[in-house]
């Protein structure tokens, strides 16, 4: 939450699923980033097989800044939906 550069990389994100009576579940996002923040990298996050929710940017900013400096979010390789959810990603 906030904060000027974050990096998630590398992780095992499998201890946000449950096992429900259908199996596992993933939980409804794998990243919830609340603004405002600078630098974000999001990269080569997995979830032991299962499918990631998308991440979920709750910035109220219209821009997507923080204290009039631009945000700059990369990311990439993410398990399945784990890149949907970004700001301004096309999946």
């Amino acid at each position: 939450m906030g904060g000027f550069s974050h990096t998630i990389e590398n992780n095992d994100v499998a201890v946000l699923t449950e096992i429900g009576a259908l199996g596992p579940r993933s939980a409804p996002h794998w990243l919830v980033a609340e603004g405002p923040f600078v630098n974000l990298r999001a990269f080569n996050n997995g979830c032991e097989g299962c499918i990631l929710g998308p991440a979920l940017f709750r910035n109220q900013s219209p821009d997507f800044n923080a204290g009039g400096v631009r945000q700059i979010i990369t990311h990439g390789g993410n398990a399945v939906n784990g890149d949907a959810g970004f700001p301004f990603n096309s999946r």
